[in-house]
């Protein structure tokens, strides 16, 4: 198995259908991120300006290494407080591409904030456009003179808006989003045949706890729910340990999938780095070599110095 499920397709039928509703309709369409409890502003709108500065990460995952035409994403995220402190802003860019299809995003969010005990309450909106491009001409035929075999392209965009809720304090967080609320839709067509699809609405939850055991460690759990219609729901469950504030070394568990390797270095107060390693235990393993993940980030204390040392969220 040389290419991934679908992309190398022999029914006519399917080369419109699978990658639309396959990948649309009957499952999880936004993309997957392993290191979610290092950047949840790409799950959750409400935390934008919750890091109290500038905040900048760049992501990128390459899924399924070994298998072609696999998925790979690219995501840059920068939100932060306004002069206000109970707004915040922030600005998600991602492209995200599996078999033909492309996708490209640009997603605008703001977040109002109010006290709420000794943490915040956070309510978040995110408006944004989503552009799906499908090459029609990379799908493999077993009959390169099958009538649906087209070199054409086809591009869509459309609409998606999303609104989450976010608590935290310095040491825990909850919150919980659901995306695609307009429930937009697209065909997508080769010039000869075409099918429709809708963007699914999506709720994720979230959770996490840092219990710091003494200077030098602290224990971090965390948990991400994802669940969609027509698609089973996805649970992601990791632990990390921070030493001495500079290292995070996690392990984690996704749902029907396998294990997660995680890893995050602090050099300064503003750079982190980090990495993480999907182990698939399931098919998957047989022809892939795994996920790498990798992203950066900045912290920048334009606004006002208030980047706590280390943040565990």
């Amino acid at each position: 198995m040389n290419k991934i499920i679908g992309y190398k397709m022999k029914n006519k039928i399917a080369v419109f259908c699978f990658f639309l509703l396959a990948s649309v309709s009957f499952a999880q369409q936004d993309a997957q991120y392993s290191q979610y409890m290092f950047n949840p502003l790409v799950l959750n709108p409400a935390y934008a300006g919750s890091r109290e500065s500038i905040s900048i990460v760049a992501l990128h995952r390459n899924q399924w290494i070994g298998i072609t035409g696999a998925p790979k994403t690219n995501t840059l995220s920068v939100h932060a407080p306004l002069k206000n402190q109970k707004l915040g802003v922030g600005l998600h860019l991602l492209t995200d591409d599996i078999g033909p299809k492309s996708t490209a995003g640009v997603l605008g969010s703001f977040a109002y904030r109010i006290k709420l005990k000794s943490g915040k309450l956070s309510f978040g909106l995110r408006a944004g456009i989503y552009s799906y491009r499908f090459k029609w001409n990379e799908i493999d035929y077993k009959d390169p003179t099958d009538i649906y075999n087209s070199s054409s392209q086809s591009k869509k965009m459309v609409s998606t808006y999303d609104f989450g809720m976010y608590y935290y304090t310095n040491s825990f967080y909850i919150g919980g989003a659901i995306s695609h609320l307009d429930k937009d839709n697209y065909t997508a067509s080769n010039g000869v045949s075409g099918a429709t699809a809708s963007l699914s609405r999506h709720f994720i939850g979230t959770v996490g706890k840092a219990f710091r055991f003494s200077d030098a460690v602290t224990f971090k759990p965390s948990m991400v729910i994802k669940t969609v219609k027509n698609a089973p729901g996805s649970v992601d469950l990791n632990g990390s340990f921070l030493f001495s504030g500079k290292f995070w070394l996690g392990l984690g568990v996704r749902s029907n999938n396998g294990l997660i390797f995680n890893f995050e270095i602090n050099p300064t107060r503003k750079l982190r780095l980090g990495y993480a390693y999907d182990y698939q235990m399931n098919k998957l393993r047989t022809v892939s070599r795994g996920t790498h993940e990798l992203f950066i980030g900045f912290d920048l204390d334009i606004i006002k110095d208030k980047t706590l040392s280390p943040r565990y969220f």
